[in-house]
């Protein structure tokens, strides 16, 4: 098969896009690192033959333009070196740097806000998409609704010159907790939101997908005690209001994309209480009242420590979907966590030793599989 010419030699995003797949699964093609389906791997391989693409020329690539390795970040991971100015100069799990432009819808919330923050730190290109303004200047934003499927797609495809078709989609955006609207309104705005972005990013060939789902699927509120603790990603789910049944159906809707598109990364991110920390100084106030805080084992995530899992889902694509628990490692309260076990849960078995404020919620998975772990907690932040 002849290759196809090209202005510029053709970069693994080209070979990406052609064969329908991320540059992630791209490079474990020519690695020879982690699953690949047969399928997709001859899907790969017919679209490098026809690009004409050879992953050794990126050498020679990057020794005559320095100045474009910070955009083509894949290049110098190929060949084993760096690419001054790429995004975080951490290599992947299989040695590719992180995408250069991520879209963030829900960019302007609490969560969105720490996030944004990571990953422009991170030097990453941030696009923000959301119906209110981002909190920095140095960001680019359009107002969308993203319930219209119209507007939709026409963010994740490129607005104007403020951003071309990103590398990759952080989704976020949702109304954030049950009771902020009408159960039923709630509901289909956010099934129809989460529709709307992954099937625009099936569209345009987005392929990298980290989104934001929820710990209520485990069963919160737990008026119900579940069958032990800690709570994971083998617990339910189990949705008791609009806002978790939305996040259970989002989650189905993952893994059905996750299969229509071959080769991509589907990062569901069941996220606990989030909390900035700002709201910590309510913290020392729970102790007196325990039930306060049981809905949810006591538990919480430190926007911060959900930004850090945002970008680890962004650097440790998975093949298909996948779910991790997110939160933090101690729990809101002072008391003890067996204390407080044995006062509101008696009888539901612990399955791991407790130290004093274990939290009731295993990130085991995340720890596993994306390298992350909190690293803040509300005690450091609180006199």
């Amino acid at each position: 098969m002849s290759a196809v010419p090209h202005e510029d030699p053709p970069v693994i995003f080209d070979v990406a896009r052609r064969a329908g797949v991320s540059y992630q699964t791209v490079s474990r093609v020519v690695n020879g690192s982690g699953p690949v389906r047969e399928s997709t791997r001859a899907r790969v391989e017919a679209a490098i033959a026809s690009l004409g693409w050879v992953p050794d020329e990126a050498a020679q690539q990057l020794s005559r333009k320095r100045a474009a390795a910070a955009a083509r970040p894949e290049v110098a991971a190929l060949v084993g070196g760096s690419a001054s100015g790429s995004p975080s100069g951490v290599a992947r799990r299989d040695g590719v740097h992180p995408p250069a432009t991520v879209l963030v819808t829900g960019g302007s919330g609490k969560l969105g806000r720490a996030v944004v923050d990571h990953l422009v730190s991170d030097g990453y290109r941030v696009a923000v998409v959301d119906l209110r303004a981002p909190h920095r200047d140095d960001v680019p934003w359009t107002r969308a609704d993203l319930t219209d499927p119209g507007q939709a797609l026409e963010v994740l495809s490129g607005i104007d010159d403020r951003w071309s078709r990103p590398d990759a989609l952080v989704h976020l955006a949702a109304v954030p907790a049950p009771g902020q609207l009408p159960d039923a309104t709630l509901f289909a705005s956010n099934i129809t939101t989460t529709y709307n972005v992954f099937a625009a990013a099936r569209r345009v060939g987005i392929t990298d997908v980290v989104w934001a789902s929820s710990e209520t699927v485990l069963g919160l509120p737990l008026a119900v005690p579940p069958p032990s603790f800690p709570l994971d990603e083998e617990t339910g789910p189990t949705p008791t209001t609009s806002y978790s049944l939305s996040k259970t159906l989002e989650e189905e809707m993952a893994r059905q994309f996750a299969g229509w598109m071959p080769g991509s990364s589907f990062i569901g991110l069941r996220l606990s209480n989030v909390m900035a920390v700002e709201d910590y100084a309510a913290f020392p106030g729970f102790d007196a009242d325990p039930a306060l805080r049981r809905w949810n084992g006591w538990s919480y995530i430190d926007a911060r420590d959900a930004a850090r899992a945002v970008a680890a889902g962004l650097t440790h694509p998975v093949d298909g979907a996948e779910l991790f628990v997110v939160a933090n490692a101690d729990t809101v309260m002072g008391r003890s966590t067996a204390e407080l076990a044995e006062l509101e849960f008696p009888g539901v078995p612990v399955r791991v030793p407790l130290a004093e404020h274990t939290a009731l919620m295993s990130t085991a998975k995340a720890e596993r599989l994306l390298g992350w772990r909190p690293v803040h907690t509300w005690r450091d932040e609180v006199g």
